[in-house]
């Protein structure tokens, strides 16, 4: 079957795009605060490190929405 670079017409295309940002901003979101709460836990600064790692997931889901909006 041959490679046609993603073919932007290709329905299958959107959805694998959709399912990508989402999984992205879920992971990026949960995963910030699952290791500031391990680190919070190391170093017993409940609840500082959480908040900032979700800060810090929470931009990266936003950018990951930001560059999904500016592909062509």
């Amino acid at each position: 079957m041959p490679d046609n670079g993603g073919d932007k017409k290709n329905p299958y295309y959107f959805l694998a795009r959709a399912v990508q940002l989402a999984t992205t901003m879920v992971f990026s979101i949960v995963g910030g605060v699952w290791l500031g709460g391990i680190l919070d836990k190391k170093f017993s600064t409940y609840p500082w490190l959480t908040f900032i790692f979700l800060v810090l997931g929470v931009m990266t889901a936003f950018k990951a929405i930001f560059d999904f909006s500016r592909e062509k």
